[in-house]
């Protein structure tokens, strides 16, 4: 296949599946009428005022752009205060606790660090093998505070430090990313979506999880690999590796990504778009490309050695009994059994035999049963449901869930803490709803005006525009791989979200621009017409 048919088809499916999105997205809930989230925990608002409200963004948006051309460093700094203040102040003022699995992990990491080396892990950690990668990493950051972890709750509290500072981390990262690819000015953008997004920022890496320490790591290297991208398209690949500088970028993205795929092997999906779009759209990078998977596979070996190490010190007991094993098909019942969700149903199939086989056997012929009652139409509409739960106007990012507080001090504190919570969470929801909401409909309409030009996908070989399309397979691979291989929940979403973030930065951004220079075009009119 010609590489031009090939760039268009890959470019089309892409559009696609953004306007698959928007369709779903916009057919989320009512129209007119109040939504509410799973289990009717928060009333929402309906379609109508989210539409209202995310043009009221758009033109704020043409404010902060505007501003950016006059006090661009000043933007930013206020920006930059907002934010440290929701994400250092939320560890004090609404210090949510670890839930469910987190809870698990952030409690086997207090064990191991204070029992060390005399430890020992639980049979959860033997069945469910995922989640020990995240509590060998709690157990190497956590233990230099060996001394002043008493409790639990403190080394919730020092997890809670270490997440949101990874998340400033991450937001630095990609607002480097728009500053150097793209302009300052969509950077300024970037940090006014984080503003408007309050969950993520207060909530997300407080709980210590795989996900939560994973994904600014994936952020971080892939600022790095881009700009190793848009590096060797510059300049000849000899002059390339001549550059320290362009090592370091080798180095920091093979570091990051080894990080992120050992604490969420599902960021293996984010690689795999990476290198595939990069090496369709870019002619100078297979030699760029191999350094970083040389640097890549480097730095895993070395965590894992690192992490195996760990393991056989603290006594870490791998499942030896097959009958204790889940299979791989429990995944995909779950995917589509319960409309893409876990629960009560899920767990009679899963549990009903013991013997691995038997279990196995019946799992499977429960999924292609679902499958073959579905139809093709019902596995559509089951895809619709879940792209919903992510990004639907009814989602509650998983607050519903994270209504505990560490358990510090008077129960007097605990009370505040929990006339907070129902005082800010509402209106942190829906906030964050009409950021996602905005960047859903403005991909979902850029989409719709690629396939009426498409004719002109040479475009794309531009460095800005390919770059664009980069983050776009990030966020396309990583949500479809919600949506038709796993379970979905509403707090899922924030492994999209920073790419969700940018593309809504840098399309909102060009929008903004174009309004102003429209603007000046008229008033310029005007003042000529006058004389």
């Amino acid at each position: 296949m010609h590489t031009t048919t090939l760039q268009r088809f890959v470019m089309t499916t892409m559009a696609v599946i953004a306007i698959f999105f928007g369709i779903s997205i916009l057919l989320s809930g009512h129209i007119f009428s109040n939504n509410s989230s799973f289990h009717d925990t928060f009333k929402l608002f309906p379609l109508w005022k989210n539409i209202l409200f995310s043009m009221l963004l758009l033109c704020s948006i043409t404010i902060v752009w505007w501003l950016s051309t006059k006090k661009e460093s000043s933007v930013r700094f206020i920006f930059w205060c907002i934010i440290i203040f929701l994400v250092v102040g939320a560890i004090f003022f609404q210090p949510y606790k670890p839930v469910f699995d987190n809870f698990a992990v952030n409690l086997q990491a207090f064990h191991l660090v204070k029992d060390f080396p005399k430890c020992s892990w639980h049979q959860y950690f033997s069945i469910f093998p995922n989640n020990v990668a995240i509590t060998n990493l709690l157990f190497w950051l956590d233990t230099p505070f060996k001394g002043i972890i008493n409790t639990p709750e403190d080394l919730f509290f020092i997890n809670a430090c270490i997440g949101q500072g990874l998340m400033l981390f991450s937001i630095y990262q990609s607002m480097r990313l728009l500053d150097l690819i793209f302009d300052k000015k969509f950077g300024n953008v970037l940090l006014f979506f984080y503003i408007l997004s309050p969950t993520y920022l207060m909530q997300f890496t407080q709980v210590a999880y795989s996900d939560t320490y994973s994904l600014p790591f994936l952020v971080a290297s892939f600022r790095y690999v881009t700009q190793l991208l848009i590096t060797v398209e510059d300049v000849n690949f000899k002059i390339f590796i001549k550059h320290l500088k362009n090592w370091y970028f080798i180095i920091c993205s093979g570091l990051f990504m080894s990080l992120a795929l050992y604490l969420r092997p599902n960021s293996i999906i984010a690689l795999v778009a990476i290198i595939i779009l990069s090496l369709l759209l870019m002619t100078k990078n297979r030699r760029t490309i191999l350094l970083f998977l040389v640097s890549l596979v480097f730095f895993s070996e070395i965590i894992t050695f690192t992490s195996n190490k760990t393991l056989a010190q603290t006594n870490y007991e791998t499942n030896i009994s097959k009958n204790n094993k889940m299979p791989i098909d429990s995944w995909f019942l779950t995917a589509y059994y319960n409309g893409g969700r876990s629960g009560a149903k899920i767990n009679q199939i899963t549990d009903k035999y013991k013997d691995y086989d038997k279990r196995k056997s019946y799992i499977r012929s429960k999924l292609f049963t679902k499958l073959r009652s579905l139809g093709p139409i019902g596995i559509i509409a089951t895809w619709k449901n879940k792209c919903n739960v992510l990004f639907g106007i009814k989602s509650d990012f998983g607050m519903q869930y994270f209504n505990s507080f560490r358990d510090w001090d008077s129960r007097q504190l605990k009370i505040r803490y929990k006339n907070l919570y129902d005082f800010l969470t509402p209106k942190m929801i829906q906030i964050s709803l009409i950021s996602v909401f905005t960047c859903i409909c403005l991909l979902f309409f850029y989409a719709i005006l690629f396939l009426k030009n498409k004719a002109n996908i040479t475009i794309y070989t531009q460095p800005k525009k390919m770059i664009f399309v980069l983050i776009l397979g990030v966020f396309e691979s990583l949500s479809l791989f919600y949506i038709l291989l796993w379970e979905v929940q509403e707090h899922y979403v924030y492994m999209m979200l920073p790419f969700l973030l940018l593309i809504g930065s840098i399309l909102s951004g060009y929008l903004a621009q174009k309004s102003i220079h429209i603007l000046k075009h008229l008033s310029l009119r005007k003042q000529n017409f006058k004389h």
